[in-house]
């Protein structure tokens, strides 16, 4: 069972949000590679969250860098490093967990209805 980066609480299966901490887990769907903090503040900005992005080393053949946001974990890519990361992990559709994918962006994308 996975457990909470923050508090160590066990993560519900299929979630990424901790129920008692409240804190979003970066999440690994296959589970195949580790990565390391390159750099724990870059140059670019996340589009979404408007803060520093921050690098992180993934080891591949080579160390592949890629910037991440630490608040939303949303990914940025140079030319050509997506295609040699999917090159690396790809699997068959099959061994894609669909209800944990869609739990994140439910989780992500939430609506916020106003009260009147």
């Amino acid at each position: 069972m996975a457990r909470c980066k923050s508090c160590s609480a066990p993560l519900l299966a299929n979630t990424n949000r901790c129920q008692y901490c409240g804190v979003r887990n970066d999440v690994d769907l296959h589970a195949k590679h580790n990565y390391s903090i390159y750099q724990k503040v870059s140059d670019r900005i996340c589009p979404h969250c408007d803060k520093p992005l921050q690098t992180i080393q993934i080891q591949l053949d080579e160390a592949v860098l890629i910037e991440r946001c630490a608040v939303c974990f949303g990914l940025f890519f140079d030319l050509h490093e997506l295609e040699t990361l999917l090159d690396h992990s790809v699997s068959h559709i099959a061994a894609i967990n669909r209800a944990h994918i869609d739990n994140i962006n439910s989780d992500r994308y939430q609506t916020t209805e106003v009260s009147q």
